[in-house]
């Protein structure tokens, strides 16, 4: 039995919070509207956090960066990232053994149109070495969708990893956890409780703090998580006999 809080966990906290009825069957229409608006505002508040007292930043979630990948073929040089991608993480890199120390380095995106200006008609296809990062111009109706442009002109067909900051949409019946999972599912319930209490009271109060102490112990959770388990050699080689 998985312990992460699910999307039904948190319609029936937040409705019982507000004083709706137990059965969520039985809500209103405006009733359901109001504690899809809360629940929307809590995931927000979680997935991100206001910092803490004690930090000069905000935390990032580990799992809000996950590795993505894409294949680009010969001779195209735009490319749509990922419909979760909201931004790169660092480089991108080529899977291909052959390319393993290449990267491609992301720069902003008028010196990849200037190369393409000056080098349209001059350029050699090779293995793409810059790239950049421009939304795609949208129409109201979905979330915003980044595009990739690449130079030079890729002379074959490459897969490129990359670790990026995903974004996650509103939980829904068929996809009902949120990012987090169970480590992090008393403080994703807090946040959602914060923002009933908001709701009703139209200020932060006890449930706001509640869910402040959970964060900083999901934060804490986080970084131990994902530290590594060595730094790794830190001598300085002077006792090693010279050859």
């Amino acid at each position: 039995m998985s312990l992460a809080v699910t999307y039904e966990t948190l319609q029936c906290s937040v409705g019982r919070f507000l004083g709706y009825d137990r059965d969520p069957g039985a809500w209103s229409e405006d009733e359901q509207a109001d504690v899809e608006e809360v629940i929307a505002k809590g995931l927000r508040q979680f997935y991100r956090p206001p910092r803490l007292p004690s930090e000069r930043e905000s935390h990032q979630w580990s799992f809000m960066r996950p590795i993505g990948s894409i294949e680009i073929t010969t001779g195209v040089g735009d490319y749509d990232m990922p419909t979760d991608f909201a931004d790169l993480d660092g480089d991108l890199y080529y899977v291909q053994a052959e390319l393993s120390p290449h990267r491609i380095r992301t720069v902003h995106e008028g010196r990849i149109l200037e190369l393409r200006q000056r080098n349209y008609y001059a350029q050699t296809a090779t293995h793409p070495r810059e790239a950049a990062i421009v939304p795609k111009k949208g129409d109201g109706t979905a979330a915003t969708i980044y595009q990739l442009l690449i130079w030079p002109l890729p002379d074959a067909d490459y897969t490129l990893q990359f670790k990026y900051f995903a974004r996650q949409q509103m939980l829904t019946d068929a996809a009902d956890i949120p990012l987090g999972g169970s480590e992090h599912a008393e403080t994703i319930l807090a946040s959602c409780l914060s923002a009933a209490e908001s709701f009703l009271d139209d200020e932060r109060g006890n449930k706001y703090q509640e869910f402040m102490d959970q964060l900083a112990a999901s934060i804490d959770f986080d970084r131990r998580a994902n530290s590594p388990s060595t730094l790794g050699y830190m001598g300085d080689c002077s006792d090693r006999r010279s050859e």
